[in-house]
C-alpha cells in the first residue's frame, strides 16, 4: 500500500505517532482504510513551557498543609505557587507540562486540558477536528433575528451583554 502522506488527498491527517499513549481513542476510515487516532495524547516529550521539576519528586508540604509547586523554569526561577490540597497541585502541574498534544503532526501546540485542545483543533484545524469527530457545537444567539453564533459560551455571554439581548 502507498504511503497516504505522499498523496495529495486533502482528507489525510498526518498524526505524529511519537506523542504517546491515549486516554480516548477515535476510529474512522479514510478512502476505505481504517485509521485509529487519539483525541488526548499523553506527552512523553519535554514540557511545553520549558523548565523542570526540582529534584524532590514528592510534593513539598509545610505544617500549614500547603502543597508547593516545585517547578523550576529554564531561567532557574521557581513557580512558587502553593495549594491547599494535593489534587489541586497535581492539576496545576498540567499547566507546566501541557500533556494534551495537538494531533496534527506539524503543530506543536500543547494544552493542560482536553477541552482546551478541542478548542485549539476547532480554531486552527477545523477540517481535521470535524473528521476526527472532536466535540464542538455552535451556540446560537437566542434573540430573534440575531445571526450571531459561536462555539464558546464565554463569547456568547459577552455578545449578549454587549448587544443587550
Amino acid at each position: 500500500m502507498d504511503d497516504p502522506s505522499s498523496t495529495a488527498d486533502p482528507t489525510f491527517i498526518p498524526i505524529d505517532p511519537a506523542l504517546g499513549n491515549s486516554a480516548f481513542d477515535s476510529s474512522f476510515a479514510v478512502d476505505g482504510q481504517s485509521a485509529n487516532y487519539t483525541l488526548e495524547q499523553t506527552s512523553t516529550i519535554s514540557p511545553a513551557m520549558g523548565g523542570r521539576r526540582s529534584g524532590n519528586r514528592q510534593p513539598t508540604n509545610n505544617p500549614d498543609n500547603q502543597f508547593f509547586c516545585d517547578w523550576v523554569y529554564d531561567d532557574n526561577q521557581p513557580c512558587g505557587l502553593d495549594f491547599p490540597k494535593q489534587h489541586e497541585l497535581t492539576k496545576h502541574y498540567r499547566n507546566h507540562t501541557k500533556p494534551v498534544r495537538c494531533l496534527v503532526a506539524d503543530c506543536s501546540h500543547g494544552s493542560a486540558e482536553k477541552k482546551d485542545m478541542h478548542r485549539h483543533m476547532w480554531t486552527n484545524h477545523p477540517s481535521e477536528a470535524e473528521m476526527l469527530g472532536i466535540p464542538g457545537t455552535r451556540i446560537h444567539c437566542p434573540a430573534s433575528e440575531c445571526p450571531y453564533n459561536t462555539k464558546r459560551p464565554d463569547n456568547m455571554k459577552r455578545h449578549r451583554e454587549t448587544m443587550d439581548h
